[in-house]
């Protein structure tokens, strides 16, 4: 056995294809500026063997967009300037175009300064105020509104014009609940007497007041037993007052003593308002072709104890047939056996 030859041979390497981003930040316009770099042969010659860039392309990330308020101070002698310079702008469509990617959005006339050998005035246009610095600062020729006015009596010299009123501030209103310990009822009465001589609403700070403050509840405990009651226009509510047991009179399922602390942080709460009654009359019309569903009907109402609960805070307080029309004649001869019944629901329905 001899081997008269051998070759070796190889199986065809796989293709690859990849797509890479290059990211390049630049702060001159003059370095993305490729002219005269006809070919990529320069990165060609980095490339391995087997390896090759079939493609380049520069592409630009979207620009980003900036917006800018230029203010702009135009000296006239003549009234008549400011009034062909507002025709002017009326007159103009925007958004208007500059040069490309540059545009001016709008155009408006904020504020006119008038001046004579006796006095100055900075009006502001319409729908532009001064603000509460300017008005307090250069004094006001009109009427001010929330802090700002629309006239002052001087050119502002560090280059502010009128602006835009601010949107108003949403306003929030919280109830806080505060727990003192106190050792001594002596406390407890200084507390009440100071609340008493304080003016509401007392400012806290700018945009901040306290409109009312008001001693609700008070747990006075010793070895025996713990009683909890509240101040005068606040109650407990029913709740608590079947949880920890009452230790003076219930009305309207309330109470205003309570035998033991909520451990839950509730304290007493306002008397509620009582609910406003209202009192209807339903008339009902009911077609029966037989007496004797009046006589059951009848039956039924005088059977039913009233006031009947229909829902919570709603009842009816009574019910009665006040008409009944039979035996109507007819031209045939015949007598109608058919009744026309009247049913009165008194209903009451606090809401």
């Amino acid at each position: 056995m001899k081997i008269s030859g051998a070759t070796i041979t190889t199986a065809p390497l796989k293709s690859f294809k990849y797509t890479i981003d290059i990211k390049i930040n630049a702060s001159r316009e003059a370095v993305i500026e490729l002219e005269g770099f006809d070919s990529w042969t320069e990165i060609s010659h980095v490339c391995q063997k087997g390896m090759k860039i079939s493609d380049a392309t520069i592409t630009t990330a979207p620009l980003k967009s900036f917006k800018y308020t230029i203010d702009i101070k135009i000296n006239a002698s003549r009234d008549a300037v400011i009034e062909r310079l507002r025709a002017l702008i009326l007159g103009q469509k925007f958004p208007m175009c500059v040069k490309k990617g540059m545009k001016i959005s709008s155009a408006a006339i904020t504020t006119i300064c008038l001046s004579n050998s006796n006095k100055t005035q900075c009006k502001c246009e319409n729908q532009y105020v001064w603000s509460t610095k300017q008005c307090s600062k250069h004094g006001i020729c009109g009427p001010d509104q929330n802090d700002t006015c629309r006239c002052n009596t001087s050119p502002p010299t560090d280059g502010t014009f009128c602006s835009r009123p601010h949107a108003p501030l949403k306003s929030f209103k919280y109830s806080i609940n505060i727990k003192i310990n106190a050792s001594r009822h002596t406390m407890i009465e200084h507390l009440r007497a100071l609340i008493l001589g304080q003016k509401f609403p007392m400012c806290v700070k700018k945009g901040m007041k306290i409109s009312d403050a008001t001693i609700t509840t008070v747990c006075l405990s010793n070895a025996n037993k713990t009683q909890c009651k509240c101040e005068n226009q606040y109650v407990w509510s029913s709740k608590q007052c079947s949880k920890h047991g009452v230790c003076g009179p219930i009305q309207n399922d309330t109470c205003r003593c309570i035998a033991s602390l909520p451990n839950d942080g509730t304290f007493c709460r306002r008397t509620p308002s009582p609910l406003k009654s209202f009192k209807y009359t339903i008339d009902i019309k009911i077609n029966a072709s037989r007496e004797a569903v009046i006589e059951r009907l009848r039956a039924l109402i005088l059977g039913q104890k009233f006031p009947m609960c229909v829902k919570k805070g709603t009842k009816i307080s009574g019910a009665t047939i006040t008409t009944d029309a039979s035996l109507l004649f007819q031209p045939t001869g015949r007598f109608a056996t058919d009744h026309m019944v009247k049913k009165s629901l008194f209903i009451k329905n606090p809401s």
